[in-house]
């Protein structure tokens, strides 16, 4: 009884899912009902169309009979195909032989952007910001990497320079003291570390 129950609630999810998709609902040349989010193909008259995009009218144009109208007028029905012959990836492609651009390529700065500019901006937008703060992560780790390495310059040289007793490991792995002379050495070795990184 649940499977059945379960079952039909599905087929029904289905069927209300497919035209709520759909902003086009027309009948096709074998008389069927077509829910699309495509305009119809310009062979399906006018009087065909059910149902459009927002703004869109299905009456026929005054002074016109149904039988004669193809399909929307152009100005209720999308020129999808002109949409897209002007995406910058179709002037791209457009460049002919001698290198140049279209003509259709050069932009006025009274026309707003289309989808695809927009799209393309942002992803511009977010690549540079991206960019700019994994250089900002790279310097600031840079920086503490930096920082890090002059304090333990510094409290080696703080260590040698106490006079303490140090005492160094052997090749056996017995605990020798160092002399005076080593302990020079690796002053003036700390000195030089620190110069170099605790400088600006």
């Amino acid at each position: 009884m649940k499977s059945h129950l379960l079952g039909a609630m599905f087929t029904l999810l289905a069927l209300l899912a497919q035209p709520a998709t759909a902003q086009w609902q027309y009948k096709d040349e074998k008389g069927q009902t077509v829910f699309s989010d495509q305009p119809p193909p310009a062979s399906v008259k006018r009087s065909d169309i059910i149902k459009g995009p927002p703004g869109f009218d299905a009456k026929p144009l005054e002074g016109t009979s149904s039988k004669t109208v193809k399909g929307p007028s152009s100005a209720a029905r999308p020129n999808y195909e002109a949409a897209a012959a002007t995406t910058p990836a179709a002037n791209a492609a457009a460049v002919n032989t001698a290198g140049t651009p279209p003509a259709a390529d050069k932009k006025t700065d009274d026309k707003p952007l289309t989808t695809a500019e927009k799209e393309l901006e942002y992803q511009k937008r977010k690549k540079a910001e991206a960019e700019a703060q994994a250089k900002s992560e790279a310097e600031a780790q840079a920086a503490r990497d930096k920082q890090q390495a002059c304090n333990m310059s510094r409290e080696s040289l703080r260590s040698l320079e106490s006079g303490i007793r140090m005492m160094t490991v052997n090749e056996k792995g017995e605990r020798i003291p160092i002399d005076d002379e080593e302990r020079n050495k690796r002053t003036a070795r700390a000195r030089e570390a620190v110069a170099k990184s605790c400088s600006n």
